[in-house]
């Protein structure tokens, strides 16, 4: 089973990089997959980080979902939904950054996605769990269209949220583009601990921001969703006792935040959302959340030179500590999970922390670009997996150790309950 699982990978990736450069995966599962887009506003909240005083939270989200395979919809979706306007705006320059040499691409509509601009839904089953995704800093949903598609042809609707002023870009429904806030520096003048400390005090508040993007987001498909309301494609469609969350990065940390706060959502993934403090920020009176728990990890970065160390004022000691700290962490956290969780440490040559995203195949070709896909597919598998066990009770066979993979490292913590 191993041999033929891991082949399958391989001729995914030996198959799609007979492509061009700039190809995306295609999606391994039945379904067609269709896309609409929301420009929704929290009245509640006050958007702290607009210029304008009083400006509410709003939110772009990109509604992904299991569509019609004969459904032509409104055409091909873009891969950067209103990518010319974003390409004129002066949050260009970040999301230039970003893609690289493939931005030109991205705004000339040259790279496909394979999605269906408000396709026709798919008919079976008549509900479909419910996942609500989170971008890592600086980043944009689209970004992480290869993953998102995977999931959404296996029957998941993905709701990928970006959240204004922290992702590279986003462009509201009045045509207005905001772009990422300055972020604060860490700090030079301070030790690595303490640098990381006041790093870490501001992404708490951050991602508090974002855990309620995540629930703000969920309350309104559970609004949208009752059957009596036609003007919502999918109302009816969506099974919101199988709702979970996934992230990527500090995207990852927001999702545990959220998983924290909320019961809704069933099963919890962190992908690369490492912090000194462990898998997720330990905020103060919260325990690890009672959800299964899959966090996702990228090979450890090799240890820091001797140059770099002296930049933190750190000795080596120093640094073995506060990585021993970190793992130790880690560990503690996952192993209170009441439902259980898993470590998952991607071992693959080249898998990096943007390998969940698009972003390293778009940025390769030839063996490099194999290299990424695989990984990418690798990401993909783990994610479905437990999805697929947690909400929906399938087996997950490389996950529950029924199959082994030589570039995958399961570590699996029982319940606590």
């Amino acid at each position: 089973m191993i041999g033929r699982l891991t082949a399958g990978l391989i001729a995914v990736a030996l198959l799609a990089a007979q492509r061009s450069p700039t190809a995306l995966p295609a999606p391994t599962g039945r379904y067609a997959i269709g896309r609409v887009e929301f420009d929704w506003t929290d009245s509640s909240r006050t958007e702290t980080l607009a210029a304008e005083a009083g400006a509410r939270r709003e939110l772009v989200v990109e509604l992904w979902y299991p569509a019609d395979a004969g459904s032509r919809g409104q055409g091909p979706a873009d891969y950067v939904p209103h990518a010319e306007a974003l390409d004129r705006a002066p949050a260009a320059e970040r999301l230039r950054q970003l893609f690289g040499a493939a931005w030109p691409a991205v705004v000339s509509g040259s790279i496909d996605s394979h999605a269906i601009e408000a396709a026709d839904p798919a008919r079976q089953p008549a509900r479909f769990p419910l996942l609500l995704f989170s971008h890592g800093l600086g980043v944009v949903p689209s970004a992480y269209t290869g993953l998102i598609e995977e999931l959404v042809s296996h029957g998941y609707v993905v709701a990928a949220i970006a959240h204004p002023y922290e992702a590279a870009a986003v462009a509201f429904a009045d045509g207005r583009v905001v772009g990422i806030a300055p972020q604060p520096p860490m700090r030079g003048d301070l030790p690595r601990r303490e640098a990381m400390k006041a790093i870490v005090a501001h992404e708490a508040e951050r991602d508090e921001v974002w855990a309620a993007d995540i629930r703000f987001v969920l309350d309104r498909l559970t609004a949208l969703n009752h059957a009596s309301l036609k003007q919502f494609l999918l109302a009816g469609a969506l099974d919101l006792q199988a709702v979970g969350a996934f992230g990527h990065s500090v995207g990852g940390r927001a999702v545990a935040r959220a998983c924290q706060l909320d019961a809704r959502i069933r099963a919890c993934v962190n992908e690369d959302g490492a912090s000194p403090e462990g898998a997720f920020l330990n905020y103060p009176g919260a325990r690890s959340p009672s959800q299964p728990f899959l966090f996702v990890q990228s090979p450890a970065p090799p240890p820091p030179t001797d140059a770099q160390l002296a930049q933190f004022h750190d000795t080596r000691e120093d640094w073995n500590r506060f990585v021993a700290e970190s793992t130790g962490n880690t560990d503690r956290q996952l192993s209170e999970c009441a439902s259980g969780s898993y470590r998952v440490v991607m071992k693959t040559p080249g898998f990096e922390h943007m390998s969940f995203s698009d972003l390293p195949l778009l940025a390769s070709a030839g063996a490099e670009y194999r290299q990424a896909l695989l990984s990418l597919q690798l990401a993909g598998l783990m994610t479905l997996q437990f999805f697929d066990r947690y909400l929906r009770g399938n087996p997950a066979l490389v996950l529950d150790g029924h199959t082994r993979l030589d570039s995958i490292s399961i570590v699996r913590y029982a319940p606590t309950r």
